[in-house]
């Protein structure tokens, strides 16, 4: 089990394995928990994430991996016209 952080501030060229060196995208944070192939978490810092599609954890390969808020943070996924909190 890993656990792995993402930051609107954050670099997809980082490790993502503190919150100083977070991934920025939900994408990047994904393939990361895909390949080291455990039951993870990412840690999701405050603040505003652009999607420009779908981030999908399936079954077969993401089982008991998890996006979570950091504490105290409320991190808002924007899509299209709509901005909405998954984390209340």
């Amino acid at each position: 089990m890993a656990t792995f952080y993402i930051s609107p501030t954050g670099s997809d060229s980082a490790t993502g394995k503190t919150a100083t060196t977070a991934f920025k995208t939900f994408d990047k944070a994904a393939a990361a928990m895909r390949a080291s192939a455990g039951a993870d978490t990412t840690i999701v810092a405050g603040g505003t994430y652009t999607l420009t599609k779908t981030v999908a954890l399936t079954l077969a390969s993401d089982t008991g991996s998890t996006f979570v808020a950091a504490a105290g943070a409320t991190p808002i996924i924007s899509g299209g016209n709509k901005s909405f909190s998954l984390f209340k």
